[in-house]
């Protein structure tokens, strides 16, 4: 028999979603982020928000270590977070 699985909040994530939506104030938002490999041996962090639905606004960040962009991206998720994205 297999141990059961742990789940830790603070583990490294390679994608993470967010969302905020309020229909009092018409507000059905995303953002989205993504950690991916380049070529020189970095990773970027890709990130892309806007209204759900459509299109939205892309940037990727270079960082020279996938620690780093990991670290980038939990903290980006912990701004949205506190702007009301869940």
């Amino acid at each position: 028999m297999g141990k059961a699985q742990q789940h830790n909040v603070t583990s490294p994530q390679e994608e993470l979603c967010l969302f905020r939506i309020d229909p009092d104030l018409s507000m059905h938002r995303y953002y989205c982020m993504a950690l991916q490999k380049d070529l020189f041996g970095g990773t970027n962090l890709v990130r892309e928000w806007g209204r759900i639905g459509r299109g939205g606004q892309v940037q990727i960040s270079n960082h020279l270590s996938n620690e780093e962009a990991q670290d980038a991206l939990m903290q980006m998720a912990e701004l949205k977070k506190r702007r009301g994205y869940c």
